[in-house]
């Protein structure tokens, strides 16, 4: 959880990248959305405005006094020829300002001025008598920015507003909704199996949210592991000694009076009883280990493996540990040296040696011993049931195996399985020291 939150570091500079994109594409939309639209919604305010604007600059030039309310000052826009690029103006718009200027006593000819830059949605000319016929016409222009001077601030304040607005929507649809929904879609309703993990990406909280996610995925996809390979340990280690007792039993009854086959089985039905007595042991160890607590203190290595080694009095183990302070669950590690113990006098031969050696930022314990070893370099890597010739193989890879691989996966560390310089096997956990 530590190292989730040094790594969050929130609004990204991708982030902010992101986001400008978002509102510049937002309000690039927005501002050619308002400029089509608000001249087409106002179609009959901009067509009296236009009107308004020509009649102004054309009995101005006339001198004809301005009426009252128009007292303000007014700038003409005026010129001896229109641009040659205009045409005579035509359609609905054309004729209601042709009906307007009538009605106003100008009747000159109107001609349509096409979007330029000089005006995007183009303006109209109308062409004026002077106050005497000696002088040339001219020709005045009006547009919807000229006659309006507020719309075009209101464009451009609108499409801020609504690009703003627009663009935080795209951002959150990108960066929020996207990725949600691509977790939704990686994330089964009923989980069955392995789960694939969640695509990490996202802003800020919500790219640490699917790497949280995945470390969970990969937890219990461990887990699931786990609980697979324990469960096949678990059938070939009640298998065997199933088989053994069935067929002795089988022998037993085709001789049932005889007393000699009857001394010589029951011993071997002992052992092969208290192997299952033993794997009975080991399931309650594995039950509790899922329930108990994690409880890592700092804890004196030597004197841990001490207490190990001493409680083997029959079966003195060689002892090779500093002094060494680790962070550990004693009651884990104790657990897990003893079934590794247990595995090397079972199925190994003496010596038996109990080691630790410091690796970087890693403490490794060993457990040796001199029997046949391993065929395999990494028992961990090979399938959970071996080939049947492999018998010492088989032996060793059962329920203890997998409690002591769990104990590692609490710690933080692993299991990895080698032979050893003894001649047999050579387990190894490794933890980290911090």
């Amino acid at each position: 959880m530590g190292a989730g939150a040094n790594r969050f570091r929130g609004f990204t500079g991708s982030d902010s990248l992101r986001l400008l994109l978002c509102v510049a594409s937002a309000w690039a939309g927005s501002f050619a959305l308002l400029s089509l639209g608000m001249p087409k919604l106002l179609q009959t305010t901009t067509t009296q405005a236009i009107s308004l604007s020509l009649t102004r600059q054309a009995k101005q030039l006339q001198g004809q006094p301005a009426s009252r309310g128009q007292q303000r000052p007014l700038r003409i826009w005026a010129a001896v020829q229109p641009p040659p690029e205009s045409l005579p103006a035509a359609g609905q718009e054309a004729d209601a300002l042709r009906s307007s200027l009538k009605d106003e006593g100008l009747a000159g000819p109107l001609r349509r001025d096409p979007p330029s830059q000089r005006s995007w949605l183009g303006g109209y000319w109308l062409a004026v008598q002077r106050s005497t016929a000696a002088e040339p016409l001219l020709w005045v222009y009006a547009s919807p920015g000229t006659a309006l001077p507020w719309l075009w601030p209101a464009i451009r304040i609108g499409s801020l507003l609504l690009g703003g607005s627009s663009g935080m929507a795209l951002f959150l649809q990108w960066q929020l909704q996207r990725p949600i929904q691509q977790l939704l879609r990686q994330l089964p309703a009923m989980p069955s199996g392995e789960l694939e993990l969640v695509p990490e990406g996202g802003m800020g909280a919500m790219r640490e949210l699917s790497i949280r996610i995945n470390r969970v995925l990969e937890q219990l996809n461990q887990q699931y592991e786990s609980r697979r390979r324990f469960l096949q340990g678990l059938a070939h280690d009640l298998g065997s000694p199933l088989t053994r007792l069935s067929m002795r039993v089988e022998r037993l009854e085709d001789q049932p009076s005889e007393a000699t086959a009857w001394s010589e089985a029951l011993p071997q039905l002992r052992v092969e009883i208290d192997r299952l007595i033993s794997l009975t042991h080991l399931l309650q160890e594995a039950a509790g280990e899922q329930t108990e607590p994690f409880r890592p203190r700092l804890s004196a290595l030597d004197e841990l493996c001490e207490r190990v080694a001493a409680s083997y009095p029959q079966q003195p183990i060689d002892l090779a540990v500093p002094r060494l302070l680790v962070r550990l669950d004693q009651a884990l590690i104790e657990r897990a040296l003893q079934n590794l113990i247990d595995n090397a006098i079972r199925y190994g031969a003496p010596p038996i040696r109990l080691a630790a050696e410091q690796q970087r930022h890693y403490v490794v314990l060993l457990v040796e011993d001199s029997g046949r070893g391993l065929s395999s370099a990494n028992l961990l890597g090979m399938p959970r049931i071996a080939p049947a010739d492999d018998r010492q193989q088989r032996n060793r890879s059962g329920v203890g195996l997998t409690i002591v691989e769990r104990c590692c996966q609490l710690h933080g560390g692993r299991l990895a399985l080698n032979s050893s310089e003894l001649g047999g096997l050579q387990a190894e956990l490794h933890l980290p020291q911090s």
